[in-house]
């Protein structure tokens, strides 16, 4: 009998074995087919399989935009301006346009020494590129308070990382600068990218430290010596399905949402400390998409917490535009270039204006008194005022 129930035993777990080969060779075999399918469309230049988004993240990973730029561009142009060894890239700068800065005029003679504003950021301050130059933030800036020359420094792409980077080069060739930084809730994802279209520079946390990483030397080779990590397209393309099955369910994007919330707390409180230590006061300006003015997610919390923290002004268009709109989320689309952009439209910059050079001119006059008080009868900064001409219409501006 026992030699009975042993060979039993025997045949059980010889019939486990097999089906558990059997279950394995399967799995091989549906992963082969899969891959192969998969690896074949994209040599054919099927469109299905030739979508970055399929296989990884947009605002998390490398190998979306290294996946971009050879299948959407095809190896071209990354459309990211001048190559810059700092900074990854930035608009040219020209005899004409010495700074390199988003500007309507033929020319300028940059002013170093009077009081300017020197605006910085991404796209969201630069401005889109089909909206005319004159309803962008800094340029409606400069019509509401005409004493001051307004530089628009924003540059498309660019995350909080690299607008810290461009602030810290700019700012010393300034005498008396007023400066404005903008944030889009999505240049947090940014920071933990190191390409995105092109080379760009990143932060590391060395206890507690940020080490910066500086681009690639050769951005025209950088994607032969760093292809996509990607080795198996299918699985790649059912984990990106599995991630956003659980952000569907969690309501908010959650990939690397660790490395995100910690890099970025420090760099913006290094961007307020380079301020202060040479005797700037930053005034911050937090922009979103038009989906999230309806939502409060973990970036706008950021954003928030790490401004409050250190005590920065900042303007927050969502408040802005939900309070011009009655809080309809149909009407707060009036600002914004929608649809096929989700930049803020002129009407949203001129918002946005109005208020940003109320904050400016409340500043500036505490600066002042603060001054005059240090120097007791000595001479005085000018006072700032605002345009009696803002009226809401849109202006054209003056400077950079």
């Amino acid at each position: 009998m026992a030699l009975k129930n042993e060979e039993e035993s025997t045949v059980r777990n010889s019939e486990t074995t097999l089906r558990a080969a059997l279950i394995a060779a399967s799995l091989a075999g549906i992963l082969f087919v899969g891959e192969l399918v998969f690896r074949l469309g994209i040599a054919a230049k099927i469109s299905f399989f030739r979508v970055p988004d399929q296989y990884a993240d947009e605002l998390s990973d490398d190998d979306y935009w290294k996946l971009h730029q050879l299948w959407v561009r095809e190896g071209g142009s990354t459309g990211t301006g001048a190559v810059d060894p700092l900074l990854g890239w930035a608009p040219r700068k020209t005899p004409r346009n010495p700074l390199g800065v988003i500007t309507e005029s033929a020319a300028y003679v940059p002013d170093f020494a009077g009081r300017v504003i020197l605006c910085f950021g991404d796209s969201f301050m630069a401005g889109a590129q089909q909206l005319p130059i004159a309803d962008r933030l800094p340029q409606q800036l400069a019509a509401v308070l005409p004493q001051y020359e307004v530089y628009n420094f924003g540059v498309g792409g660019y995350g909080v990382d690299q607008i810290l980077l461009r602030f810290r080069t700019v700012h010393p060739q300034f005498a008396q600068a007023v400066v404005v930084i903008g944030i889009l809730t999505r240049d947090l994802d940014r920071s933990v990218l190191t390409y995105r279209g092109a080379p760009k520079p990143y932060f590391v946390l060395e206890d507690d430290r940020l080490v910066l990483r500086e681009p690639a030397a050769d951005p025209s080779r950088f994607l032969l010596e760093h292809p996509p990590s990607i080795h198996s397209y299918f699985l790649s393309f059912l984990s990106t399905r599995t991630w956003r099955l659980v952000e569907t369910v969690y309501g908010d994007h959650i990939k690397r949402r660790s490395a995100k919330i910690a890099i970025n707390a420090r760099i913006i409180e290094e961007m307020v400390g380079e301020a202060r230590a040479h005797r700037l006061e930053p005034i911050f300006v937090i922009f979103y998409v038009n989906q999230e003015l309806h939502v409060t997610s973990w970036r706008e919390r950021l954003i928030k917490d790490a401004l409050s923290n250190v005590s920065a002004r900042y303007v927050d268009s969502k408040k802005l535009f939900l309070e011009a709109s009655g809080s309809e989320r149909k009407s707060t689309r009036r600002f914004y270039l929608l649809p096929g952009n989700g930049h803020p439209n002129g009407a949203g910059y001129q918002l946005l204006a109005t208020e940003l050079a109320k904050v400016i001119v409340e500043s500036e006059t505490r600066r002042n008194s603060e001054v005059g008080n240090q120097a007791g009868l000595g001479a005085r900064l000018p006072e700032p005022i605002l345009d009696a001409t803002s009226d809401g219409a849109v202006h054209s501006p003056r400077g950079g």
